[in-house]
């Protein structure tokens, strides 16, 4: 089971001038369930959630900072879904919207049936970003503590993920049974790691290609 997959939900944040839609909505996206915050500028928002992760729901046109400009402000957050809605967008502002990545760009009034849609589609893509950040930054630390091991700890470290003993290790690496006791205390400190499955699942880590991004 990927312990990633199990993390907390995460939030939908609704920034939007209009005072009715933005209760409207946050109402009807609380009915369902969903954890809900609403700012009715950019710079509320970015006061109060320096680090967005979820879905931000935005329109055009705001109070202070446009809706592009904040796009462009948290558009590298890994995890951080943006849909537009907005009722007096120009075409270009839309076709700007989507080249900057936002996942959809919902004209107003937006019926409630496409609106939930987008909105759980766009947390679902999310929680799958955080998920495969959190992967990716566990194979780093992995791959970090398997460089410090010895030289000699390398070649022993896939045996004892295999949960093999230590007279079965000594006898194919040729060593003292004295030294891979020593050695099967030092390597699971240094991974940090408390059983052999846990070590084998961090050797699958390392075996693995890094990853240099996420997919659009």
């Amino acid at each position: 089971m990927d312990r990633h997959a199990s993390a907390p939900p995460l939030p939908v944040y609704i920034v939007d001038a209009c005072d009715d839609f933005r209760r409207a909505t946050a109402a009807l996206l609380a009915a369902r369930g969903h954890r809900v915050q609403d700012f009715a500028g950019a710079e509320a928002f970015l006061a109060q959630v320096p680090a967005p992760d979820g879905l931000l729901l935005l329109d055009i046109r705001l109070r202070g900072r446009s809706g592009l400009a904040l796009q462009a402000m948290v558009a590298a957050r890994p995890a951080l879904t943006i849909v537009f809605a907005s009722a007096t967008a120009e075409v270009a502002d839309a076709l700007a919207a989507m080249k900057a990545g936002a996942m959809d760009f919902l004209v107003k009034p937006v019926p409630p049936r496409i609106l939930i849609h987008t909105v759980e589609q766009g947390l679902t893509r999310a929680a799958a970003a955080r998920a495969a950040a959190a992967r990716a930054a566990d194979a780093q630390a992995n791959r970090r503590a398997f460089g410090s091991l010895s030289p000699a700890e390398p070649t022993l470290a896939p045996l004892l993920a295999r949960g093999m003993r230590n007279t079965v290790i000594a006898r194919r690496l040729a060593k003292a049974e004295s030294t891979v006791k020593s050695q099967r205390i030092s390597v699971p400190r240094k991974m940090a790691t408390r059983t052999s499955s846990d070590l084998a699942t961090k050797m699958e880590d390392i075996a693995s290609p890094p990853s240099h991004g996420l997919a659009a």
